[in-house]
């Protein structure tokens, strides 16, 4: 397991968008075991990721940028409704995250 960051756009609207950092855990996948001639023992398991969370660092509207900054509570704001877009969409931000975290490894294991 590894607790990783990834940055990603939002798109809320056709002229909206939020900029949110997304934390996460990464498990990387583990391959089969067999332990007997039967091929009874461990199946594996496919790489995942499990949220940690989501901080809103850029606010996106009509192609001005706002930064994270003054108005705490518009920010918190901001922030829950990116968890719950992250939510709606897990599937996709899942296969967003997999593919992020298994470059980083790449990139770990060739530096």
């Amino acid at each position: 397991m590894a607790r990783k960051t990834c940055e990603l756009t939002l798109e809320i609207s056709e002229r909206t968008s939020l900029i949110v950092d997304v934390c996460y855990l990464y498990y990387p996948a583990e391959p089969m075991v067999r332990y007997y001639p039967d091929g009874s023992g461990y199946p594996g398991s496919d790489a995942d990721v499990d949220l940690v969370s989501c901080v809103v660092v850029a606010w996106i509207v009509a192609g001005e940028e706002r930064k994270r900054d003054v108005h705490p509570w518009l920010w918190q704001s901001l922030d829950a409704f990116a968890l719950m877009h992250v939510d709606e969409h897990w599937d996709k931000v899942r296969r967003t995250l997999l593919r992020d975290a298994q470059e980083q490894e790449r990139t770990e294991y060739e530096d």
